[in-house]
């Protein structure tokens, strides 16, 4: 049936976007939000995030907005004598889970050296090349949204654009001569479609509000007082005896596995099974069987 004006006048289109977050900047950054508004328990609630997004979006361009996804890239430590990555690969989880983030983590290698400072690797290529592969899919979004601060994300930014998609920015402001974004990102012309939304202007709105609650532990029973709001729940001895695990690569075959030892070399249940029988007898074959992995 046709429709008169007045009716087709009110059919509003749905603005398509995905989110691109570069984990990295946004976790090294956040003491920039600690240290200027003196927030020394600030927790970012990530799933928070897309909705002020796209909140900001519908309000400027006075349309609906569909997140169609948010994409998350970060890095965790491997290798790294004294670290155990068991919380950072849990807020990962958390992520993927609870946030429904699609995340894509890589590994910043220290190769059990104490002196090794390796440097982050892939995390921005990844993001760049994420944005830019969606650009090219046929009405996948309409607007790519960058939650960053590098200035090497500009060539990126371009060629988007040049795609016919819009772009966001969302930043972090400066402080003094410190700026956590770019500033090259934030004053340059025909870089943005919209104006950029500042992470520092909505605190309240992405703050991680925590209620404290009695919860009995899925590993023990025991109870416990905890803000933990996850479907699972572990009290604080089983998560520390958890967290004495770490995940170790085997130095004969290169297999990663969970173990407790933490000597400086280290071997699978295969491997060790593998050498026990050929040394039987030997001091050096009974020293290796008294490694507590």
């Amino acid at each position: 049936m046709p429709m008169d004006g007045a009716d087709a006048g009110e059919i509003k289109m749905t603005l398509k976007i995905m989110v691109f977050i570069d984990g990295s900047w946004l976790f090294h950054n956040r003491q920039h939000i600690t240290e200027v508004f003196d927030l020394d328990d600030f927790e970012i609630d990530y799933a928070r995030i897309p909705r002020i997004i796209a909140s900001h979006i519908a309000n400027h361009l006075n349309t609906s907005v569909d997140v169609v996804r948010t994409h998350y890239f970060g890095s965790i430590p491997v290798n790294k004598p004294g670290f155990n990555p068991t919380k950072q690969q849990m807020f990962f989880n958390y992520l993927a889970e609870r946030c429904f983030f699609e995340t894509e983590i890589y590994d910043i290698d220290f190769r059990h050296d104490p002196s090794s400072r390796p440097k982050e690797k892939c995390v921005d290529i990844a993001l760049a090349a994420s944005v830019l592969y969606h650009a090219a899919i046929p009405h996948a979004y309409d607007v790519a949204v960058l939650l960053a601060g590098d200035l090497d994300y500009l060539p990126m930014i371009r060629r988007v654009r040049s795609l016919g998609k819009r772009t966001l920015l969302v930043a972090l402001k400066e402080i003094g001569t410190y700026f956590p974004t770019s500033k090259t990102l934030l004053e340059s012309p025909n870089l943005f479609d919209l104006p950029h939304l500042f992470l520092d202007d909505n605190l309240e709105e992405i703050r991680l509000k925590r209620t404290s609650t009695t919860r009995k532990c899925d590993s023990c029973n025991k109870t416990e007082r905890t803000t933990w709001a996850g479907d699972v729940f572990y009290c604080t001895s089983c998560r520390n005896r958890h967290n004495m695990m770490r995940k170790r690569t085997c130095d004969t075959c290169g297999k990663i596995e969970e173990t407790n030892w933490t000597g400086q070399s280290f071997y699978c249940n295969e491997c060790r099974e593998q050498y026990r029988p050929s040394r039987r007898g030997s001091t050096e074959e009974l020293e290796f069987d008294s490694k507590p992995q």
